[in-house]
């Protein structure tokens, strides 16, 4: 496989269980699907590999931050797919009321702390999420918040000593189902392909 290159993969969760994938290799992907959105190379790229989820029936799509966006959320829940993804700050818009990573990670503020902030994009409604764990983890769905939210156990440096902290509902949504993520990418770490590519004359 050509070190520029990687595999997108869709996965069922609850089983890992790959049911399509693409070979991205950058901009080069800019296909779109007639009828549809330009989204940009990445996203019409998550647009083809939805093509076998049936339509509103309540499915769910979980991304990683190289995915999430605003304008796919909010064409993939005009299509009836519910989405969930972890996502970077500047994705986010300039408006967005979360706090800032120099604000939520310094040492007075508390690990678990979390912010919500609920708002609608052209009739949907978005909720954004910031968590500070060890660093500010960000989120963005279409169907869960950060309420009702859990304890889970930590471990504290400067305690030396297991502690609880608060845990928002949409972190342990995500988390749960993107195991089935990983797992599916360290089996493709193990089985990594080398395509050598060579130039006609």
């Amino acid at each position: 496989m050509n070190e520029d290159s990687n595999i997108c993969p869709l996965i069922i969760p609850s089983t890992t269980d790959c049911i399509n994938f693409e070979i991205y290799s950058g901009a080069k992907d800019i296909d779109r699907l007639p009828g549809k959105p330009d989204l940009g190379a990445v996203l019409n790229t998550v647009t083809r590999l939805l093509r076998p989820v049936p339509r509103h029936v309540n499915h769910i799509t979980y991304f990683d931050n190289f995915y999430t966006n605003i304008p796919l959320l909010h064409y993939l829940t005009n299509e009836g797919i519910y989405c969930l993804g972890t996502v970077q700050r500047n994705r986010l818009g300039k408006s967005c009321k979360l706090p800032e990573k120099r604000e939520i990670m310094k040492s007075n503020v508390p690990r678990g702390t979390y912010h919500e902030n609920v708002a609608s994009y052209e009739g949907q409604e978005l909720s954004a999420t910031s968590w500070k764990d060890n660093k500010q983890v960000l989120l963005l769905s279409t169907y869960v918040g950060a309420e009702p939210a859990d304890t889970i156990t930590r471990y504290e440096k400067k305690l030396k000593a297991n502690v609880q902290v608060s845990c928002p509902r949409v972190i342990n949504e995500y988390n749960v189902h993107m195991g089935g993520v990983d797992l599916m990418d360290s089996f493709i770490g193990r089985c990594r392909i080398r395509i050598s590519r060579e130039s006609g004359q």
